[in-house]
């Protein structure tokens, strides 16, 4: 199953960042990876959904100022 997520991170991240290469987006697949897994640790310990659902957005918010950065360097 994790392998399948795997490859479907893989696709979908070409598909979003079209302008640089898999070696490139590997960390930040890894990362996102890692972060929702966590998530579904927390999910799955009874952490709060609201809870849930601001931390899956804080990490939305700040992927896309690090994206952002990265592609300004």
């Amino acid at each position: 199953m994790l392998a399948r997520i795997d490859t479907f991170m893989n696709r979908w991240l070409a598909a979003q960042i079209a302008d640089i290469t898999p070696d490139e987006f590997m960390p930040l697949r890894v990362l996102t990876n890692t972060m929702l897994r966590g998530l579904a640790v927390e999910f799955a310990r009874g952490t709060d959904k609201h809870i849930l659902e601001q931390a899956y957005a804080m990490w939305v918010s700040l992927l896309r100022v690090e994206y952002i950065k990265a592609l300004n360097t």
